[in-house]
Order: C-alpha cells, then sequence, then structure tokens
C-alpha cells in the first residue's frame, strides 16, 4: 500500500492509528534485522517527511514507521498494566481498541520477521486479556512471576551476526544485576548477554554508551567480553525512540514529552557510535530535538504550568542550534521562539534579583542584547512587558555600575550619556523620548532645594523605582564630572561645549546633605570651574565663540578657582585673569556702544578688571587692554555728567582730578568719534566743578 493511501486509512480509523498492509513480495531474508536495524530504503522519502536527511533512519517505508508506532502504544499500555490501572500516573492512556489494532497488525506481520517482533506473544488476544486484568474466560488472572512473558530479554547469540534471537521465557526474577547489584524485579527491563550475564536495560545501556577517552565500553561490565553488537543495537534502539517522538511532531499528532531529559541522553550515547550513519542521524534530529524542547518550555510558561530555570544557559544554547534547520517552516517558528525566550528570561532575572537570590552580572550584555529583541517582537503582549521591564533593567543597572564605582572596582565610561538616560527612564518609568528629553533639558527643576528630585515628577505606579532612581542621580553625577576631570587632566579628551549641566549638577553635589558626596564634589569644583574658564578663553581667542553679555558666572568661576587649596588650580586661575579681564571690558564697551546709557553708576570693578588685562604677560592683550582705556575713562565721565543732569546726582564729587585725567585721555583717542564726544562734555564737565566750588 502506497504512502499516499495511509492518511486516509488513519482518518477513517476510530483511534487514530492504523497499520497498512504488509508488502507480501519482500523476501523474508530482506527484512531481517541487520547492522542497519531496518529494510533497504525505498527509492524515495515519504511526502511527510520535510526537513530530514535524503538517507538513514527517518526515510523509512510507512509500513515500518506505524510497526514502530504500535509496539510503542503497546509497550504503553504494559505501564499502564503494571501501575494496576492507574493510567494518570503512567502517562497516555492506550485504549483496548487502540491496543487491538496495534496487535492485530504486528502479528499478522510476525511470519514475516521473526527478529523484529520476536518478543510480541502469538495470541493478541490472550495477552489482551492479560493486559486487560482478565483471562479469556472473563475470570481474573496475573502474570507469572518466574519467567519473563511481557518483557523481553534480549540474548546476543555466539555468532558475530547482530540478529538477537527469541528470549524462551528466561527467568530472571531473583537474580542480581551484576551492574548495579540490585535485585531484578518484575517489572524490570532486562538485557542477557552473549556472556550469560544479566543486566538492567538501563544499567547495561549507560555502560555500553559511556563516553570513555571518547570512546565507548564496549565490553561487558563483569567479565569484559566484547559486546560491541550489543552495544550498537542499544544506541540504535535508543535512536529509534527518539527519531519516533520527532517524527510524530514533525506529523503534529505527537505530544512533547514532560521531562525530555531522556532524549537528550539517547543522542549524547549515540554519539559514542562509529556508524557514519548514526552519526548523520544525530546531526539531523539535534535541531529538531533542540526546537520542540524550547517550544515546549516556552508553552508551558505560558500556560503557568512550568517555572523558568534559574539557569538558562542550555535553552538559548538550544535555541542557537536549532536555527540551523534546513526547513524553512521551522527556522521561522525557531525565530519566533526568540523574543518569548529573551521575555522570560528577564522576567526570571528580575524576579530572583528582587527576592534576593541572585546579584546583577557584571557583564550585562546578554541583557541588553535580549531586551532589544524582546521589544522587537511582532507580539504585541511581548513587547509590552518588556517595556514595563525597562525600568527595573536600567535601574539595576546603573545600580550595579555605581556600586562597582564605589568599591574600586568598576570603570566609569567615556560617554556616559547612556548612563543617564537609563537613570531617566528608570525615574519616569518609560521609555518615552519626549519625557527622557525633557529630564534633560528641565535638569535644575528636576530637583529640589536640598539636591534631591523633585517630589512633582514622581510616578505613582513607580514608586519604588522613582525613589531608588532619585537617589541614584547626586552619585552619578559625581561620577561623572570626576571620570570628565580625569579625562580632562589627561589629555584624552577636552571640555565639552556645553558645561552649564555640569557645573550646575556639581553645586547641587556641593550642597548635598550625604556629607560623603559634598566633600568629593568640593575637591572637584574648584577643576571644574578651571577647566571650564580655559574653554571659554580658548573659544575666545579662535573667535569660535562670543562673550556673554552677563559675565557674572565667569567671574564667579574665576573666584572659585583663585580659591582653591591646589596651587596649581589657583596659579592657573590667576593667569587666567587677565584674559577673562580683557575680554570682559571690550564686550562691556561693545554693549554700551550698541545699547546707549547701561554704564554701571559704580565703575570701579571695571578699572580693577582693565588694570589687570593691562598687566597681562601677554604684550598682545596688554597693548589691547591700553587701547580700551580712552573709551572706558569718556564712558565714565559720561556717566557722571548724566546722573549729574538727571539730578540723580545731588553733589561734584570733591576730588575730580580723575574726572579731568580721564576727561583729557578720551580726548587722545584714536577713535575719532570717541575723541569728539569728550571734547564736547568739557565745558559740562567745567560747569558742574564751577556750581559745585560756588556751592
Amino acid at each position: 500500500m502506497s504512502s499516499e493511501i495511509v492518511p486516509e486509512i488513519r482518518e477513517k480509523n476510530s483511534t487514530g492509528f492504523a497499520l497498512p498492509e504488509w508488502p507480501t513480495s519482500t523476501p523474508e531474508s530482506t527484512l531481517r534485522l541487520s547492522g542497519g536495524g531496518f529494510p533497504p530504503d525505498p527509492p524515495t522519502p515519504p511526502p511527510f517527511m520535510p526537513g530530514l536527511p535524503d538517507k538513514g533512519l527517518f526515510n523509512r517505508p510507512d509500513w515500518q514507521l506505524d510497526c514502530l508506532s504500535a509496539l510503542l502504544r503497546i509497550g504503553q499500555r504494559l505501564k499502564q498494566w503494571l501501575c494496576d490501572g492507574y493510567h494518570s500516573t503512567c502517562g497516555p492512556f492506550v485504549s483496548d481498541t487502540d491496543l487491538s489494532a496495534a496487535l492485530a497488525g504486528i502479528t499478522q506481520k510476525r511470519a514475516f520477521n521473526r527478529s523484529l517482533f520476536s518478543q510480541v506473544p502469538l495470541d493478541a488476544p490472550e495477552l489482551l486479556a492479560q493486559l486487560s486484568g482478565k483471562g479469556l474466560s472473563g475470570h481474573g488472572q496475573v502474570h507469572q512471576p518466574e519467567t519473563v512473558l511481557l518483557y523481553p530479554v534480549f540474548m546476543l547469540p555466539q555468532s558475530d551476526s547482530n540478529d538477537f534471537e527469541e528470549a524462551q521465557g528466561v527467568e530472571y526474577v531473583g537474580e542480581t544485576c551484576r551492574a548495579c547489584r540490585n535485585n531484578f524485579e518484575e517489572s524490570d527491563d532486562v538485557v542477557k548477554t552473549s556472556c550469560l550475564h544479566l543486566f538492567h536495560m538501563d544499567c547495561l545501556k549507560r555502560w555500553l554508551t559511556k563516553e570513555v577517552n571518547l570512546k565507548g565500553n564496549h565490553f561487558c561490565p563483569y567479565c569484559r567480553q566484547d559486546q560491541s553488537a550489543l552495544g550498537d543495537f542499544l544506541i540504535q534502539k535508543g535512536m529509534q525512540e527518539v527519531a519516533h517522538i520527532v517524527t510524530e511532531m514533525l506529523l503534529e499528532r505527537g505530544i512533547w514529552p514532560e521531562n525530555d531529559r531522556y532524549i537528550y541522553e539517547g543522542l549524547i550515547r549515540a554519539g559514542a557510535s562509529n556508524d557514519p550513519a548514526i552519526a548523520e542521524q544525530i546531526r539531523a534530529l539535534w535541531p529538531l530535538v533542540n526546537f520542540y524542547s524550547v517550544r515546549h518550555r516556552v508553552s508551558q510558561v505560558q500556560s503557568g504550568r512550568a517555572t523558568w530555570p534559574d539557569n538558562d544557559g542550555h535553552i538559548f544554547l538550544e535555541l542557537r542550534m536549532a536555527e540551523g534547520i534546513n526547513d524553512p517552516d521551522i527556522a521561522e517558528q525557531v525565530r519566533a521562539l526568540w523574543p518569548s525566550v529573551c521575555l522570560y528570561s528577564l522576567q526570571h532575572l528580575m524576579s530572583q534579583i528582587e527576592a534576593g537570590r541572585r546579584a546583577w552580572p557584571d557583564d550585562e550584555r546578554d541583557i541588553a542584547l535580549r531586551l532589544r529583541m524582546a521589544q522587537d517582537s511582532n507580539v504585541p503582549a511581548i513587547v509590552k512587558q518588556a517595556r514595563a521591564l525597562k525600568p527595573t533593567i536600567f535601574l539595576y543597572s546603573v545600580q550595579q555600575l555605581v556600586s562597582q564605582m564605589q568599591a574600586g572596582k568598576g570603570v566609569w565610561p567615556d560617554d556616559d550619556r547612556g548612563v543617564f538616560e537609563m537613570l531617566n527612564v528608570a525615574l519616569f518609568g518609560t521609555d518615552d523620548h519626549f519625557l527622557v528629553s525633557l529630564s534633560v533639558g528641565l535638569n535644575v527643576g528636576l530637583y529640589g532645594t536640598d539636591g534631591t528630585i523633585a517630589e512633582a515628577w514622581r510616578d505613582g505606579d513607580n514608586v519604588a523605582t522613582f525613589e531608588q532612581a532619585s537617589a541614584l542621580y547626586p552619585l552619578v553625577n559625581l561620577y561623572s564630572a570626576q571620570h570628565l576631570m580625569s579625562q580632562v587632566q589627561a589629555g584624552k579628551r577636552s571640555w565639552p561645549g556645553v558645561q552649564s549641566d555640569l557645573l550646575g549638577s556639581l553645586w547641587r553635589l556641593v550642597n548635598s546633605p550625604d556629607p560623603a558626596i559634598a566633600e568629593q564634589a568640593r575637591a572637584i569644583y574648584p577643576l571644574a570651574n578651571l577647566y571650564a574658564l580655559q574653554y571659554q578663553v580658548s573659544q575666545m581667542r579662535a573667535g569660535r565663540e562670543t562673550w556673554p553679555d552677563d559675565d557674572w558666572h565667569i567671574h564667579e568661576k574665576l573666584r572659585i578657582a583663585k580659591a582653591s587649596n591646589d596651587l596649581a588650580i589657583a596659579e592657573q586661575a590667576e593667569a587666567l585673569e587677565p584674559l577673562v579681564n580683557f575680554y570682559s571690558v571690550r564686550n562691556l564697551l561693545s554693549l554700551r556702544q550698541a545699547w546707549g546709557d547701561i554704564w554701571p553708576n559704580d565703575d570701579s570693578d571695571i578699572y580693577t578688571r582693565l588694570r589687570s588685562a593691562q598687566g597681562s604677560d601677554d604684550p598682545a592683550i596688554a597693548e589691547q587692554a591700553r587701547a580700551l582705556e580712552p573709551a572706558v575713562n569718556f564712558y565714565s565721565v559720561q556717566k557722571l555728567v548724566s546722573r549729574m543732569q538727571k539730578g540723580l546726582r545731588t553733589s561734584w564729587p570733591e576730588d575730580d582730578n580723575n574726572v579731568y585725567v580721564r576727561l583729557s585721555s578720551a580726548g587722545k583717542s584714536t577713535d575719532p568719534t570717541i575723541a569728539h564726544q569728550a571734547r564736547a562734555l568739557k565745558p559740562l564737565v567745567d560747569h558742574y566743578k564751577i556750581q559745585s566750588s560756588g556751592n
């Protein structure tokens, strides 16, 4: 019967299971169990086996796959029978109808292949009656403990053939396994070797397939007689079981086992074989087994029937190995699993950290990658949950960096904008770019007078994260400033173009209620002001910036830097003072010329700055400062006369020598406008002098 008819037969069968007719034209000699384990392959693979190799175990006729399926159903029913009918503890239930169909099909084919089906009794109805707990007459009947009737005992013949002789009721109850030294029980699977030693099936399987120096133990564990053929048979038997499970999953009619450890153990044991065909089968099976294992794990977690493992490295390894599947449909399903796996891994990690059972990893690159993959999912629910995790993940990341810095083990990043972005996401509880940029733009508004985050920005649904993030802000600002200072000192970095945020943050840290933070901030505050001044002056000399109209903050930086306890900082600040004063006076004159009467009533500070600039060690600066003096003198006298005219000043200075000296200097200015205005001002000066003398 061709493979195309098989689905139709299965569909009609009420049990969902049917065996096709045996190929009667095939001679018995080609059906015996040889070293390959199965009869020859058909010329073309079955149409329902996508993505599997063209040769080997998976490319078998339909009747062979169905016979294997029938044997598995019989084995499951045997377990049910041994459990005295408690089906819920013995796996999926196999009904009497299923068993009858399986036994009927197998016993009809038994005459053609004694080796493959030699362990199944000829009388299927009698076996069914025993498994049902009833004899043929309807009375209760139990199995006989002194003989092996229902469980196979494989006997390796003395010849070099790989064929296995039929067990003739070998008695083993009461005997001892030569490997584990435990007595056999009635339900044990027992193997009798050609050297006439009995072992548990699992004990001998573990021994013969155990890797020692990359080779298996191909000898009896008791007498050391060669058992290579039996070892190969056990490997093939394990591979058949794994292949059947995978085939059922490919046909979408199987259920992946809850505990699939034995499947991986079977593949690992098969790796000890030197058979190239088995090696090819293993390479084809590994990706599929990994895919179904991970998919089952994800579905169990989604349904709440399982929890995510603490150590999930093997899950990511299995998923990466599953990416090697050649079937495009399954490969697409593998890619679709990545976001879910990443999400559950992150959720479990967060729960472990919050419970105090796990510390944040030092290397968090995997966490960032998993968060990105979960957020890139096409499933909205996964994206939503990933974004909900983001503030907490970012908070722990910044906490880890700060704790490492406090312990002296961390390295602050050269570009720390990402640190502040993460902290802002943790603060606001969202990754909304508008709010994050708003937090940077309104940096001063985020803080109260004591340097803490203003309560107005608190998110009621994110109180815990908000409080922890706000507590981190002073330390992050401190370490950021310290790192910048060290980079500039080492010549590895230039001062940033916008320094107002940094100096504002440092000013808040200097006034922090935490004495340790305040002390460290005060230690670097003069240096930060010095670097800000140096940057401002260098930009002015290069013509890349203009002097600010209100330069009080520049003179404040100069004052702080000059007051430093570090003599080097103080000396550099004093060296900058003539330049700062020169640019300050020059800018004031340009503003006066552009905007009119803005000269200060008390211009003593202006003359102090002018004298400082004229005393510069730089001849060019000193010369330019001296050129400014006539204009300064003129505007000073003009301000005095203007105030007298407006009645804002009632008395002329008693010692007005300076007034005439300044007016004389202004009259000699190289600027014709200043000189002309100075000469025009002299009669008014004389008038107020005479008026003052008359009074």
